[in-house]
């Protein structure tokens, strides 16, 4: 029998690794690192190991936790 914290696990949309692009789910794995107040979710140790280091590198101008973050890359 699923509790309702296992449903909403279930239902949380996949999340892209800023490292290598991967799809992860927030939730299926404990691979987060939090930088400026917002977390980041990773595929593996490696690549949450790789942002740590140089966090700004995988984030860039790539601010798509944001509405309309398309728009400031035309």
């Amino acid at each position: 029998m699923k509790t309702l914290a296992d449903s909403n696990k279930d239902t949380r949309r996949a999340v892209k690794d800023p490292v290598c692009g991967m799809e992860v789910v927030p939730g299926k794995t404990k691979l987060v690192a939090i930088y400026q107040g917002h977390s980041y979710w990773f595929c593996s140790r490696g690549c949450r190991e790789t942002f740590e280091t140089h966090p700004q590198k995988y984030l860039g101008n790539k601010d798509y936790r944001h509405k309309g973050w398309w728009r400031r890359l035309f």
